[in-house]
């Protein structure tokens, strides 16, 4: 588990990563663009920016490592606009899949500033401010409903959802979604390798693979 929280570090704002030790978490964080280690806190760090923290979610979704926030609202905080100097960037990502015009792309780039989407165990969990178009859209997700006492919005996990949440709210960069598109058809359609046998004949096995990317190229 990662434990994050907000610090300031020579006078910027930085997401501070707290964990036991472990190489492979600490190989996997000296990957992050932004990541830096800090001897007078005996912990890692990175850029406080939307575009560090959703890295750090993959990181930790590839790991299967599950993150804890300090603060009672469960995310780092809200995006506030460059000119604050949080170092939060709002420069519009490049979606595959929002085909928005300038202007809309504007209000969606500043709408981020009040939604967090975080993947685990097989559920999306998001979290958002008060808008009745917003949560219109989150109520008709597959399997979504609202979790009272965490104040988050939770849905399935599927390749549907997924999409719907792109297209609406264009939350992820195009490298960043192609990552989660993978890593969800994964949870919507595992592989499944089944083996068998028929009564005619016991002495052969017979093979079944099934799933996202399934590839039978290897048994050939």
């Amino acid at each position: 588990m990662l434990i994050l929280s907000k610090i300031i570090k020579n006078r910027t704002p930085r997401i501070k990563i707290k964990f036991d030790y472990n190489k492979k978490i600490i190989a996997n964080i000296k990957q992050l663009p932004t990541a830096r280690f800090s001897k007078s806190l005996q912990a890692w760090h990175i850029e406080y920016s939307k575009k560090a923290l959703n890295q750090l979610q993959l990181m930790c979704l590839e790991m299967g490592l599950t993150i804890k926030y300090l603060n009672k609202s469960g995310t780092i905080g809200l995006i506030r606009p460059e000119n604050e100097h949080t170092g939060i960037d709002l420069k519009k990502s490049n979606s595959v899949l929002s085909k928005n015009d300038d202007s809309k792309n504007a209000d969606i780039d500043i709408a981020k500033q009040k939604l967090h989407i975080e993947i685990h165990i097989k559920r999306f969990y998001i979290k958002t401010r008060y808008n009745a178009k917003r949560i219109e859209i989150l109520k008709n997700l597959d399997g979504a409903w609202w979790n009272n006492a965490n104040k988050v919005w939770i849905s399935k996990a599927n390749i549907k959802n997924l999409e719907i949440l792109q297209k609406e709210f264009n939350y992820w960069s195009e490298e960043e979604y192609l990552k989660i598109y993978n890593l969800v058809a994964l949870i919507d359609d595992p592989l499944i390798l089944e083996l068998y046998r028929t009564p005619d004949n016991i002495k052969q096995i017979w093979v079944k693979i099934r799933g996202f990317k399934a590839d039978i190229d290897f048994m050939k």
